[in-house]
């Protein structure tokens, strides 16, 4: 029997060896151009949603029993021959960045002691144990969802049934490698969205400001990140919502990067997987397709793209959006009890606003989650979108409606929902977590577009 800890680190190489192999063979283009922390953060995003996909697929189908030690460690290995077989040839094509090897050195030493406690410390976090990883045991014990009988039993009703099985299945899929449950080592995984979705920000400060800013000031402004205390907090606590932020900021950061207007539009698949990815992971997901699809057929609308981009357009999508519609259809059919069958809109659902702005405006200047970080980023953040405004670069703005947009989509659950405001103060902390990084991304392109930096 193989360590638990050594199959975490298999489990983890292998979800970014995957990406790294979807980068290789279908977005060879991104990969010539992306830096070492862009290159981490994409293979990790696509390498879980390949998972996400496949083990959605196998426990509809009530196949989960193929995913045991044995059939993954030859898989792995098989994956690890391919992606060294093309990453030693990716690595003579190109050159290497020390600058940013180095980083993620100081980095991946500053955060040992995250490390360390998301490898040895146990999970105690509520909705961890209350919500998400409880569901992943009956996926364990069972070949499927149907065959489980757990999704149907109104007794777990508190573990809010209708909600999206992405973490579930990726920590279920793990308890069978090691065959035995463990909710200790799997955090480890989960920290791979907290490294990454800070990847994703300093990789855009290394690519965005790679001339105007020295490496320590680099250095700095990531530590600043790295440091906002809420983040570390979730970072791998066993909830859903770093995960999501990863994907949030993610198919922000595609879009930002895709869209050119001086150019044809480029190959949006990308965007579409990864804009669909959230709605895998948590039912937040859900209004962030409706952002990301708009933004996408507008894009569409306004450049002709190529056939070839379509065919690939169409397969993400179909590949993106199939597991969430039989999702929904075996909640459908099963009469699986819905969080919001007994929303309901009327005056004292108005009512609600004002108070809504209030925690709002409050979780902005909460000192205690966000130190004094969060401020200094908003007035940045206010300052730039008004020069925008100012210069007439009305382009630029559409990006905004990604936070736009998915906070109204959030107000709007607020003042529907039937529960009491007070009994949902925690989740208003969570929509932070999933808005602060596009907020930080906005003002690092921004900056560049406003000032770009002379070739």
């Amino acid at each position: 029997m193989i360590n638990q800890y050594l199959m975490v680190f298999l489990y983890v190489l292998s979800a970014y060896c995957v990406g790294f192999l979807s980068l290789y063979f279908i977005w060879q283009k991104d990969l010539k151009k992306v830096n070492l922390f862009i290159g981490l953060a994409k293979a990790w995003g696509l390498g879980n949603i390949f998972f996400l996909i496949l083990f959605y697929s196998l426990s509809f189908l009530n196949k989960l029993d193929i995913i045991n030690q044995k059939n993954f460690l030859i898989v792995a290995g098989i994956i690890f021959l391919v992606s060294i077989l093309n990453l030693v040839k990716w690595l003579n094509k190109i050159k290497l960045n020390r600058e940013n090897w180095i980083w993620l050195g100081l980095i991946l030493i500053f955060l040992w002691p995250l490390i360390k406690h998301s490898l040895f410390s146990p999970l105690n976090a509520w909705d961890a144990l209350g919500v998400w990883l409880i569901k992943a045991k009956p996926l364990f014990y069972s070949a499927g969802i149907s065959q489980s009988g757990f999704f149907t039993n109104d007794f777990y009703h508190y573990t809010h049934l209708d909600y999206p099985l992405g973490l579930p299945l990726l920590a279920a899929a793990y308890y069978r490698m090691i065959n035995f449950l463990n909710d200790q080592a799997i955090q480890f995984y989960l920290l791979q969205f907290y490294l990454c979705l800070n990847f994703i920000l300093i990789g855009k400060i290394a690519e965005k400001f790679n001339k105007s800013l020295f490496f320590v000031n680099k250095l700095l402004l990531s530590g600043i990140i790295l440091m906002i205390p809420n983040f570390v907090i979730y970072s791998h606590n066993g909830y859903a919502d770093i995960p999501l932020s990863f994907y949030f900021a993610l198919s922000a950061s595609i879009l930002m990067e895709k869209l050119n207007f001086k150019n044809k539009a480029k190959d949006l698949s990308m965007l579409v997987l990864t804009g669909l990815a959230g709605a895998l992971i948590k039912i937040e997901g859900y209004p962030w397709i409706i952002v990301v699809c708009l933004t996408t057929g507008l894009i569409i609308w306004k450049r002709k793209i190529k056939l070839k981009q379509k065919i690939k357009l169409i397969i993400a999508g179909i590949a993106g959006i199939t597991p969430i519609f039989f999702w929904e259809i075996y909640k459908l059919n099963n009469q699986i009890s819905n969080t919001f069958n007994k929303a309901i809109f009327d005056f004292n659902s108005i009512t609600k606003l004002k108070i809504i702005i209030h925690i709002y405006l409050n979780e902005l200047i909460n000192t205690n989650r966000y130190s004094l970080i969060l401020i200094p980023i908003f007035l940045i953040y206010l300052t730039l979108t008004f020069k925008i405004l100012i210069k007439k670069q009305m382009n630029y703005l559409l990006f905004h409606g990604l936070i736009i947009g998915q906070l109204t989509a959030y107000t709007i659950i607020y003042l529907i929902s039937p529960f009491p405001l007070m009994w949902q103060l925690s989740s208003f902390e969570r929509i932070a977590l999933h808005l602060i990084p596009i907020i930080i991304l906005l003002i690092i392109y921004n900056y560049s577009w406003l000032w770009p930096e002379k070739k």
